[in-house]
């Protein structure tokens, strides 16, 4: 429910600061499910998942956590 970055230099954090841990919002996130927001997040394009598919075996390997 809440942007990353909402104050300061904006343009500029959402090039080069890395995003906030999702858990800092909301600590009853699993570590699993924060690490794949991170890294959805993630400011260089070669570190994020390359297709909704990689994202869904993400997702489901949580859920069989």
């Amino acid at each position: 429910g809440r942007v990353p970055f909402d104050s300061g230099e904006v343009a500029y954090h959402h090039r080069h600061t890395p995003a906030p841990d999702p858990r800092s919002l909301r600590p009853d996130l699993p570590e699993a499910l924060a690490r794949l927001i991170a890294k959805l997040l993630a400011k260089d394009p070669s570190e994020r998942h390359q297709s909704a598919a990689d994202v869904l075996d993400a997702l489901m390997d949580i859920e069989t956590e």
